[in-house]
């Protein structure tokens, strides 16, 4: 069984190292995401940016909006930051009447 498998990796060709373009100086990277922990709040969260489709009046439309919301909930509990969650909740919020 060994032998086989052997055999079966001789002929296949070696893989090519993957290609990348040189590290551009001008762009920094960017920060990557840090849980809030006993030390502190939460580092570099994401905000969560709204969908096209949440903006449809429809079942589909109501369904990525609330995927949306509770996005905002979740970065607003992470990083005390509210005012994203209340521009869209908020008194000034647009009302929407579904029929």
């Amino acid at each position: 069984m060994l032998a086989l498998t052997l055999v079966g990796c001789i002929g296949s060709p070696a893989p090519s190292p993957p290609t990348s373009s040189p590290p551009n100086p001008t762009v920094s990277p960017t920060p990557s995401y840090k849980p809030a922990d006993h030390k502190g709040k939460a580092q570099n969260v994401p905000l969560p940016v709204m969908p096209a489709e949440a903006k449809a009046h429809t079942k589909e439309g109501l369904q990525a909006f609330m995927k949306h919301w509770v996005g905002l909930l979740s970065y607003a509990y992470e990083t005390g930051d509210t005012g994203p969650l209340f521009e869209v909740t908020g008194a000034g919020a647009p009302r929407v009447r579904m029929s």
